[in-house]
């Protein structure tokens, strides 16, 4: 079911490619169905660690929407960091829900969404940072 219809005020993009991270699989399955439904092309990952190695076998990820803790050697700001590395134009958007962050501490301009977040309200940031 998705979350986000367009408006008229709503302008399709074209097809960007955006890589959602999340450990919890049904704020996962939301967050991709939110974004495909807004026009962007998605590709997502379960945690850092799948989605650094998704990250260094495609050359075309434009934004990386990510929870900032998940399990496992890879949390979000450590992903955004080593995947900057490689793809320095790649725009960041965060998520938790158990912590909020000054935005001057997230890498690379990065914006923040707490948890819960309006679906309609990541579609059209993501939207802005890619236009």
């Amino acid at each position: 079911m998705p979350l986000v219809k367009y408006s008229a005020s709503m302008t399709r993009p074209s097809l960007k490619t955006v890589l959602v991270v999340e450990d919890e699989i049904l704020t996962r399955v939301d967050a991709v169905a939110c974004l495909r439904e807004a026009g962007f092309d998605v590709v997502e990952a379960a945690n850092g660690t799948d989605a650094l190695a998704l990250i260094r076998t495609r050359d075309d990820v434009d934004l990386i929407f990510t929870d900032i803790q998940m399990p496992g050697a890879v949390d979000g700001l450590e992903l955004a960091r080593r995947a900057r590395e490689t793809h320095p134009t790649v725009r960041l958007v965060f998520t938790s829900g158990a912590r909020r962050f000054d935005t001057d501490n997230l890498p690379g301009e990065g914006v923040f969404f707490s948890k819960p977040y309006d679906a309609e309200h990541v579609a059209e940031t993501v939207q802005r940072l890619l236009a």
